[in-house]
């Protein structure tokens, strides 16, 4: 089965989430991956590979889940995911310019 089709399956049964995170991780050379519902109506979900599912879960117990400005930083700046350490950076024309994407 391709990603593309276990992308499509796991948004119908969410318990396969962690093992396609783990193929996508694995396909773009990541460590982890993470898919992450940051929206202050809703209370924190998130799905990842079980490397940094228990460091995820402490984060979502805390208030930084909703005020996490490098997510707010991302999530302006249009792209569905990516990985640079400049996403940490203020600078958002730095940003936009190198962000790398993973998928």
């Amino acid at each position: 089965m391709s990603v593309l089709d276990q992308i499509y399956e796991a948004a119908f049964v969410p318990d396969q989430w962690p093992d396609v995170l783990g193929r996508i991780a694995e396909l773009s050379s990541s460590y982890s991956g993470a898919l992450l519902i940051i929206d202050p109506k809703l209370p924190p979900m998130f799905a990842s590979t079980p490397n940094i599912a228990d460091s995820l879960a402490e984060f979502a117990k805390t208030p930084h889940w909703y005020t996490n400005a490098p997510a707010h930083r991302l999530r302006k700046l249009g792209y569905p995911g990516g990985s640079d350490s400049q996403i940490f950076s203020a600078n958002m024309h730095t940003v936009k310019a190198s962000l790398k994407y993973h998928f």
